[in-house]
Formats: C-alpha cells, structure tokens, sequence
C-alpha cells in the first residue's frame, strides 16, 4: 500500500497512519473529560494516590487531616481547574498537530508503532489500553483482536505477578511496568503487520 505523509519526513502506510489518527482522537477525548471534570475541584486527582489505612485511629487522623486542609485542597483543585481551562484550547489543537518528535515505525510490529508514536500515549491507563486495542483491530484485524486483545493480555499479566508473588518467588518480574510486559508478549504473537503486503 502506498505511504502517506502527514507531515514531512514522516512516512507512514494507511493503517499506521490510522494509528496516529486514533492516538490523537484518545488525545481529544481527554482533553473533553479534563475540561468537564468538574469533580476534580473538590476532589483531585492526588486525592486517588491517598493510601488509607486499614487501622481505624490511622484512618481517623488521616480523615481528620483532610478535613482540615479541605478548603486548601478546593481552592487549589479550583486553580488546577482553571488553569486546564485555559490550556484547553491548546491541548485540543495539539491533538490535531504533528509532534516533531514523531517518526516512521521502524519495525513494523506493535512494539515497533508503539515506540514511533510513544510521545502520544501519555494517556491515562484505560485510554492506553482502548488505543492498543484499536491499534491492534486497525494493524491485524478485528477478527485478531477478537482473539488477541490487549487488555486480555493484561490481565494475563496481572494473574502471573499475582501468582509469582503467592508462590514467594524472585520478584524481578514486578520491576517492570504490566503494560510494557503485556505490549511485549503481544507483539511477539501477533508478529510483523506487513507479512500480507498490506
């Protein structure tokens, strides 16, 4: 299939410019749910990385703590707010735009797309995993991903980790990220998407 140029210097083949366009669009969707996630004034998103405690006195003083600093913690949720507000407009036409950074695959594989286009994925986790998965329908077909999905993978992962670490076995294999490990074991299955000359 012909290459297409988005942009000079950037080659791509339809499909994979079809994964471009998908990043971009998880891109834009966040930017929309940033802008109405009017939630997050009172109560951010540091407030989801608070571990609680199990012991009820500790969990009494963290509760107490936060309470505390509630109106702290509004005004700067309300700042935080304000500010994406304004960057709202920029973040969407970035979505739209070429990052210079971006190159053509290398290896035409899932790993290999991922790493040219890896300056788009600063997604949160579930936008990460639906990009995968619509880049693996795009790269392979919708009939793979029925069989092949990345999540599915994911959550193979997860179930190994859980059962390593159960079996009190060395734990080298947590030291690295569930979705690289995920991403890495599909790719491998799934192999090259130019075998078929497509």
């Amino acid at each position: 299939m012909a290459n297409v140029s988005p942009a000079p210097g950037l080659m791509l083949t339809h499909k994979e410019y079809q994964c471009l366009k998908t990043a971009q669009s998880y891109r834009r969707k966040l930017a929309f749910v940033r802008l109405i996630g009017l939630h997050r004034i009172i109560w951010p998103d540091l407030l989801h990385r608070v571990k609680w405690s199990s012991s009820w006195w500790r969990f009494s003083i963290q509760l107490l703590i936060l309470v505390l600093f509630w109106p702290v913690i509004i005004v700067l949720g309300l700042f935080e707010y304000l500010k994406g507000l304004i960057s709202f407009p920029m973040r969407l036409l970035s979505s739209f735009q070429y990052n210079p950074s971006l190159r053509s695959p290398g290896e035409k594989s899932l790993v290999g797309i991922h790493n040219a286009f890896s300056v788009l994925l600063d997604l949160p986790r579930a936008y990460y995993m639906e990009c995968m998965d619509d880049w693996v329908g795009i790269l392979y077909g919708q009939e793979i991903l029925l069989e092949k999905s990345f999540s599915r993978y994911v959550a193979d992962v997860k179930v190994h980790k859980t059962n390593v670490a159960m079996d009190q076995e060395p734990l080298n294999f947590n030291l690295r990220s569930d979705l690289a490990v995920a991403r890495e074991a599909l790719s491998i299955d799934l192999g090259h998407y130019l075998l078929d000359g497509q």
